[in-house]
């Protein structure tokens, strides 16, 4: 029995990174004036802000034009399209009726349903963010407490910021090392020009206890290879660091965020930090007569406020350019490509194999935890997004054995 298991929101979280998605409301006519209104500030002319600054609004106002090119057509198409939960609904099993929990009470009822869980099950969690992590985590601690449990995760982003900080999808691996509930962590997939030392702004601030559990595997050839490397040679990388991580672990448990798959490519909407999402933003957040009053400073500020360009690598590398070719080979374009993240699980169910350990973690009752995937949310193009989530649980239920 394949089981994909829907976990509530996690209350935990301050915003609702959607919460700017008004479907219903949003105008195509307010969009495109404010993006006029846009190309009209002269921005190398402004006053309060610095040549950085300067630079950096051109370039998230070039970010805007090129995503309204490429995302126009479906824009207009955004009132008729459905949430990706609504779409893969019919395919999953809810946790609860209730749309919402904290992280402890969504624990509590995880770790009792994964307990009940009869033989031959196969569960994978499905959910609108990595907070959620927080929670699988800790149930499955409940039910292994002997074992030593290494996550690999495929993400865009390395969710380890500050522990200090309160819980939220930015930093569930980090918590989840520190309770000592998982024993390492190898993120794959983070995007070009992000290294080791510098993965996000925390990362250097982290315990060295639990930095050193941390391992990156960009999908870019280190150190400098900026074309990208071949299929092979990331699966020859992949192999080196899930035979370390087992050195130290018996049980891999795969975690994706969709976000961290083609998206531009393949124009993926059900998910975090998508270009139409940064327009719907643009149209959303305020209207052109107020627009039209701010400052160039205040400008800058409402630009970076918006989800989508605040980050530097959205415009060609995280959402993707076109694939290059090497040697004759398809190498990766800016995000992980489907093609590889399924030979990627198939690797590590093989090593698994090879080193007697598990892939994914076997329950009291019979039943076994597969792998999750979050980071769902938002409407969903043609239900693209959904039917990559329906090939990744496909595989992970394949494989989990």
């Amino acid at each position: 029995m394949k089981t994909s298991l829907w976990l509530p929101h996690s209350n935990e979280e301050n915003e609702n990174d959607y919460a700017n998605l008004d479907v219903k409301h949003f105008s195509m006519h307010r969009l495109e004036t404010n993006l006029k209104i846009l190309n009209k500030i002269d921005i190398p002319a402004a006053r309060g802000l610095d040549p950085d600054e300067q630079i950096e609004m051109l370039w998230m106002r070039d970010y805007f034009n090129q995503a309204y090119k490429e995302y126009k057509g479906i824009l207009r198409q955004l009132p008729k399209m459905k949430d990706i939960r609504d779409i893969l609904a019919p395919h999953a099993t809810f946790l609860s009726d209730s749309k919402s929990w904290r992280i402890p009470k969504l624990t509590e009822a995880l770790t009792k349903r994964l307990g009940e869980s009869p033989v031959g099950e196969k569960i994978v969690a499905w959910g609108d963010s990595h907070a959620l992590s927080h929670a699988t985590a800790r149930a499955l601690k409940a039910h292994a407490s002997k074992r030593k449990i290494g996550y690999v995760i495929f993400d865009a982003h390395v969710d380890t910021y500050d522990v200090k900080k309160h819980f939220w999808k930015g930093n569930p691996f980090a918590h989840a090392l520190n309770r000592k509930e998982i024993e390492r962590v190898l993120i794959v997939g983070p995007h070009w020009q992000v290294t080791e030392g510098a993965i996000n702004d925390h990362l250097p601030d982290l315990p060295r206890r639990i930095a050193d559990r941390i391992n990156i595997l960009e999908h870019r050839a280190r150190p400098a290879d900026a074309l990208g490397v071949s299929l092979q040679t990331f699966y020859d990388i992949l192999r080196v660091e899930i035979v370390d991580m087992l050195k130290e672990v018996d049980t891999i448990i795969v975690s994706i965020d969709v976000d961290g798959f083609e998206s531009r490519r393949l124009k993926l909407t059900g998910m975090e930090y998508n270009p139409m999402h940064s327009l719907t933003y643009l149209a959303n957040a305020i209207t052109p007569a107020k627009l039209r009053k701010l400052r160039t400073t205040q400008v800058y500020d409402l630009l970076h406020f918006l989800d989508g360009p605040k980050s530097r690598y959205l415009n060609e590398s995280f959402h993707g350019r076109d694939n290059l070719l090497l040697n004759g080979q398809t190498i990766f374009d800016g995000s992980l490509s489907e093609e590889a993240g399924h030979g990627a699980i198939k690797l590590i169910k093989q090593i698994t194999t090879e080193r007697k350990a598990q892939f994914g973690l076997p329950l009291p009752n019979g039943g076994r935890f597969c792998g999750e995937i979050f980071e769902m949310a938002g409407p969903d193009y043609q239900g693209r997004t959904a039917k990559l989530v329906r090939k990744f649980t496909n595989i992970l239920q394949s494989v989990c054995s």
